[in-house]
């Protein structure tokens, strides 16, 4: 294991007298095994990469849980200061300050009813039918940025599966980040023949309307430091989490 006590070192003789500390207002999010609330804490890999990240700016972070859709409508207001474990999308570009760290496979699937006629071969015969989706969610570029879909939007992946159940949707959308097991292991459902693969950059980011923006170089500095050294792989080896590869994964 790489001993990071010179780089934590490193990182205060390059920031020691021209920050001073600040509380950053962080938004956990229930993204297990990367990233969960745990009380007043978060806990996960991600959770501890951006802990390592803002101390070694000079900083730290105060987690509380707020759905994501909220998350997004109070970062355009600047009342949260750190977003973890997200996509970036066109929306999203007007109002975050990304910081890359690696990237994952993400695969999309969609379900349908035990049982029901419904047939999606290809994504173009999804306008067919009413599609169940995440509120404030990032699917992929071919699904989020789509013209002519009918889409019904949810809180939780178990509302949509209910609203599928009783036949009050068609089609509900769900990938490897969104708890794909509620829909794999429930019996009266049935996975569709159309998949998207692709690889999907990871971020934390910063929203431009926080007061915090202004260390944001600082902190995407020691973020960069990170990834160099191969801290960011060892804590999440440590985790036991597969570690998100900087060079994008092979589509497939």
């Amino acid at each position: 294991m790489r001993s990071w006590i010179c780089w934590c070192w490193l990182a205060l003789l390059m920031f020691p007298l021209s920050v001073s500390a600040e509380v950053f207002r962080g938004h956990c999010r229930d993204r297990p095994p990367m990233i969960q609330p745990a009380g007043i804490h978060c806990v996960g890999p991600a959770a501890e990469l951006i802990e390592r990240a803002l101390a070694y700016a000079g900083h730290q972070v105060e987690w509380v849980t707020v759905p994501w859709a909220r998350t997004l409508y109070m970062a355009q207001r600047g009342e949260v200061d750190v977003l973890p474990v997200h996509s970036m999308d066109r929306a999203r570009e007007t109002f975050l300050l990304p910081i890359h760290y690696g990237n994952r496979s993400r695969e999309i699937y969609y379900f349908a009813k035990a049982g029901s006629p419904t047939r999606v071969e290809r994504f173009d015969d999804l306008i067919a039918y009413r599609i169940g989706a995440l509120r404030g969610s990032y699917y992929s570029d071919e699904f989020n940025t789509a013209q002519g879909l009918n889409v019904f939007y949810s809180v939780g992946p178990e509302q949509l599966i209910e609203m599928l159940l009783h036949d009050r949707l068609d089609v509900v959308i769900t990938s490897t980040i969104h708890d794909p097991d509620l829909f794999f292991s429930n019996p009266r459902l049935r996975k569709l023949e159309y998949v998207e693969h692709f690889a999907n950059k990871r971020y934390f980011s910063i929203p431009a309307a926080s007061p915090m923006a202004r260390y944001y170089d600082d902190i995407r500095q020691m973020v960069e430091l990170m990834l160099k050294r191969g801290e960011i792989e060892d804590i999440y080896r440590h985790h036991g989490v597969p570690v998100p590869a900087m060079d994008p994964p092979a589509d497939g």
